[in-house]
């Protein structure tokens, strides 16, 4: 995330365009124009949108800096990859050039893959896994990008300020937006795995779940924690189970040994 922050994005500034809230709705008539509470907020919201706007640079350090360590999360390999090449394919870009899929969610769709490769890698294997299979397979990096484009819209519609202003987040922009995304891509494994959907549905699942996104964004997130609760429970189960199969294999070596010794 700093990596980002730190790039000069002022260009964009004026093609930028940070709310999108519908003056009809509900919410507004009872409570009013929603807003983000710190100036901090207010400015990682901008800069979410500056980096949609930055298209992927093979010139720029950084950029390579940054998609090399997607490449090595997502495929658990420690070598570097060439810049262009048919292996993009493996993490569901549609071509040889990763750039030219980023058009639309630009570097801000690279760091919520990044986030999410770095952060919820059980999820990661699982939707690898389900987007390779024969039946159901779809291209994973590409509807990634298509849930940052639900995440900002949501963003600029207020959807998101209610948990960046709230005590879980304080503020953290980034962090709502990250989880977000992965609770979308997890809500789409769900539906897509559970359904036997496959790549023909693919513009209808997507619409149905950018509609349940951006009018209850509360119930994905809370979804999404209640599958890390899942699987940290899991983890620990197996944990304790390995734990105890140790110690009575132990336990079983030490007897027989004292028996060897009193034979």
């Amino acid at each position: 995330l700093q990596i980002f922050k730190s790039l000069d994005l002022s260009k964009f500034r004026g093609e930028i365009k940070v709310e999108d809230i519908r003056k009809s709705s509900v919410a507004r008539l009872f409570f009013g124009k929603p807003k983000l509470k710190s100036e901090s907020a207010k400015r990682d919201r901008d800069v979410v949108f500056l980096l949609a706007k930055a298209p992927l640079n093979h010139q720029d350090p950084k950029h390579l800096q940054v998609l090399q360590t997607l490449y090595k999360r997502v495929m658990s390999d420690s070598r570097s990859c060439p810049v262009f090449g048919s292996h993009w394919a493996n993490l569901g870009f549609q071509g040889n050039d990763p750039s030219t899929d980023f058009r639309g969610a630009g570097l801000f769709g690279l760091l919520q893959l990044v986030y999410m490769a770095e952060r919820e890698k059980d999820l990661v294997i699982r939707l690898l896994k389900l987007s390779r299979t024969h039946d159901q397979k779809f291209p994973f990096a590409v509807v990634s990008l298509n849930w940052s484009g639900t995440v900002m819209q949501a963003l600029r519609e207020g959807k998101l300020f209610g948990m960046i202003n709230g005590k879980e987040y304080k503020g953290d922009v980034f962090g709502v937006c990250n989880e977000f995304h992965s609770a979308i891509f997890y809500a789409f494994l769900l539906k897509w795995k559970n359904e036997y959907r496959n790549i023909i549905h693919f513009g209808e699942v997507r619409e149905q779940l950018d509609k349940k996104a951006r009018s209850n964004p509360s119930e994905l997130m809370r979804q999404l924690k209640r599958y890390r609760a899942e699987q940290t429970a899991r983890v620990s189960k197996l944990e304790a189970f390995r734990g105890a199969t140790c110690s009575s294999s132990s336990g079983k070596n030490s007897n027989d040994h004292v028996k060897i010794s009193r034979f």
